[in-house]
């Protein structure tokens, strides 16, 4: 299930969405902008596991995330943080939470390690541009309505990867763009 909160949804609903299902894993996006929203909706989703209530594992990735963990470790100690590109995380995490993969090798993300109160920080595989599908375009519609965000990469990456304001280092530093033929269904 996604729950977009650029076209409406509010975090009580996403809140009521995962008591209702109990979703293996709840990941969320947190952009420029969105950290004390983010921050709002994750209170609620951690008050929900105290009480016992949820047991879904919690992941945040995006630029928020991965360029300051700490901030999140220092509030959610549970959560993990996507601080790479999120292909091959969730493949991962699905089969971490079947049991058939340990956390320390799950590819691209960081976590509090409850031994050490260290943070771990995984490594990840640069994930092939044509082995995963496009975005999907399915909410096209409904974001032009609600007015949301919408970006449209081609590659990801940087060759020249020396810009000091840059906080994009989740996309990784070296420049991969999508094939011709994806890059053409994408536009």
């Amino acid at each position: 299930h996604i729950l977009d909160m650029q076209m409406g949804t509010t975090i009580e609903q996403i809140v009521e969405k995962a008591l209702e299902l109990q979703p293996n894993l709840i990941g969320m996006s947190v952009n420029f902008g969105q950290k004390l929203l983010a921050f709002s909706l994750l209170d609620k989703l951690f008050e929900a596991k105290k009480e016992n209530e949820l047991n879904s594992l919690i992941i945040a990735g995006n630029v928020i995330p991965s360029f300051n963990p700490e901030q999140f470790f220092h509030r959610y100690p549970d959560i993990l943080i996507c601080d790479k590109e999120g292909e091959y995380t969730l493949r991962d995490l699905s089969l971490y939470i079947r049991g058939e993969m340990e956390l320390r090798k799950v590819n691209g993300i960081s976590y509090l390690d409850a031994d050490t109160g260290r943070i771990v920080h995984n490594q990840a595989i640069t994930v092939n541009m044509n082995e995963v599908p496009t975005p999907a375009l399915d909410t096209l519609k409904d974001i032009a309505k609600y007015r949301g965000a919408l970006t449209l990469e081609t590659s990801r990456g940087c060759d020249y990867s020396l810009c000091t304001f840059c906080p994009r280092d989740h996309k990784l530093r070296s420049w991969r763009p999508l094939s011709s033929d994806n890059l053409l269904k994408q536009i």
